[in-house]
């Protein structure tokens, strides 16, 4: 071929190849009008904007106090012989700790029966004593009315002259004699009702002295008040205490408060039987109760101290006197934001948009947000309350583009149903700690659906294993989530690598799932 037919048959093609772009450019120009004027529009679905009430909320440093802890001491002095148990011990209600040597004791309960029984013999012949003098009692009465008698009928005959005035004088005597008689029973009456009476009073001293000794000796056998674990205890098997010295300290293991010290400006956001929520090191959740604020201020730190109640047990990783965790405490008000699903946010450079439908066209907004709640994104502005938000088919949208719904007629599409787990719903509380703190999710596991941060997610099951991957809204972007773990029980663990930070790294982070339902 010379060199003028190639020069010709190059221009042909570029010439052929021209055309066909331009003939490709007017089809595709004249599909975008259609799609975006008066064709049928953009397939798309809308969620509305949600108007919620958040409170941001501050780590706040706290400690785990034992509460009822009880001490055991000894009743009384002697020889205490400590029972098969050691510091750390767990102890039921009623278990013996130790035996102090009651030798002494029994031997003066012993004494005490004996002057009881001395007691009540003497008692018993003080009655007995009693009714005789009673009887003799009854004879004088009787000799008095007697002797009364006779002086009458004396001083009668002496009227008449037929006795002398001696035998009148003799019968006085007689009469006087009688009331002495009765005189003097009466006396060793009483001499013999206040011996008994010094008698019972000796007897009831002796009683409360006797009980006193019994109920020591019950208690040289020292036992545990409560179902716990022994924290304390002489490491000695046998050695000498004194009367109330501490035998061995026992602790509630199902008792533990939270103690923290709330900076003194964020008080006023607080209030007795709030719900709180606290965090282990290891980022397990804690839904726990403001049980008190006390009146104490610290000057030097600024802060107030606050009691909390967990609603549930505490992890054994931290049911223990002196451990450390965190605890969320408001830092403001309530404030109302809007928030919207986060299908519905597109990343832009720089920042990121959203479509709303509006009057059957998508209008495009550049929003500012601000972090996610129950998987929605936070919208700080560019969004109102209750504008539909195109969260389906908005990937290739442009501003003003027309849009279609199943029913036609230009009119803003429905929010999709999202899906809904079963009545087999196990909800669980994830978390992880990163440079920035922790960080936390929740994962819905059901036959039916399975949902992350309240959106859909793919979850791969193989025994133990389990893997399913999430995402998360930053203010830089979209993140994803791959978890890798196992489940035991009640707690999922294993290892979250995150993926699309701006520096490009993967880390790969632990983390701890908690079951927070049946």
């Amino acid at each position: 071929m010379s060199y003028h037919h190639a020069t010709h048959a190059a221009m042909l093609k570029k010439l052929l190849c021209s055309v066909f772009n331009i003939l490709c450019s007017g089809a595709f120009a004249e599909a975008m009008a259609q799609s975006r004027g008066g064709g049928r529009g953009a397939n798309v679905e809308t969620a509305p904007a949600q108007m919620e009430q958040l409170r941001s909320a501050t780590a706040v440093a706290a400690t785990v106090i034992a509460q009822n802890s009880y001490k055991v001491t000894a009743p009384f002095a002697g020889i205490v012989s400590i029972a098969d148990v050691r510091a750390g011990s767990q102890v039921k209600k009623g278990a013996v700790i130790g035996e102090i040597d009651a030798t002494d004791e029994k031997h003066q309960l012993q004494l005490l029966n004996e002057q009881l029984n001395n007691i009540e013999l003497q008692l018993s012949q003080i009655e007995t004593n009693l009714s005789v003098e009673k009887q003799l009692e009854a004879f004088a009465i009787e000799n008095r009315e007697l002797a009364a008698r006779r002086l009458q009928r004396a001083e009668q005959l002496s009227q008449k002259q037929v006795v002398s005035a001696d035998t009148v004088e003799n019968a006085t005597q007689s009469l006087i004699s009688a009331e002495q008689q009765i005189v003097s029973r009466e006396q060793a009456q009483m001499r013999l009702e206040q011996q008994g009476a010094l008698l019972r009073s000796d007897k009831s001293r002796i009683s409360l002295q006797r009980e006193k000794l019994k109920s020591e000796i019950m208690a040289a056998r020292m036992r545990s008040p409560i179902d716990g674990q022994i924290i304390s205890l002489n490491s000695s098997v046998q050695y000498f205490v004194r009367e109330g010295d501490v035998i061995a300290e026992i602790q509630d293991v199902n008792s533990f408060e939270i103690a923290a010290d709330v900076p003194s400006e964020l008080i006023r956001y607080l209030t007795v039987g709030q719900r709180l929520t606290a965090f282990t090191p290891t980022g397990q959740q804690i839904d726990a109760t403001l049980r008190a604020v006390l009146p104490q201020h610290n000057q030097r730190t600024g802060t107030r101290a606050v009691r909390i109640t967990p609603q549930t047990s505490l992890p054994v990783t931290i049911a223990a006197d002196g451990a450390q965790l965190s605890v969320q405490v408001p830092d403001r008000s309530a404030e109302a934001v809007v928030t919207i699903p986060k299908d519905g946010l597109l990343p832009v450079d720089g920042g990121y948009v959203v479509y709303v439908a509006e009057q059957g066209k998508a209008v495009r907004r550049t929003v500012e947000i601000g972090g996610t709640s129950k998987g929605r994104v936070i919208i700080l502005s560019g969004i109102s309350d209750k504008e539909q938000i195109i969260v389906k088919g908005n990937e290739g949208l442009s501003d003003g583009d027309a849009l279609r719904q199943g029913g036609g007629g230009g009119r803003p599409a429905p929010a999709a149903a999202a899906p809904r787990p079963g009545a087999d719903a196990q909800k669980w509380a994830l978390s992880w700690q990163t440079r920035r703190g922790e960080s936390k999710a929740e994962l819905v596991l059901s036959k039916a659906a399975n949902l992350y941060d309240g959106a859909p997610v793919e979850v791969i099951q193989q025994g133990d294993n389990i893997q399913f991957t999430g995402e998360a809204t930053l203010p830089f972007g979209i993140i994803e989530l791959k978890f890798d773990g196992t489940i035991d029980g009640g707690i999922m663990s294993g290892m979250v690598r995150i993926i699309g930070l701006p520096n490009g790294n993967e880390p790969e982070l632990a983390f701890q799932g908690k079951r927070i339902n049946p």
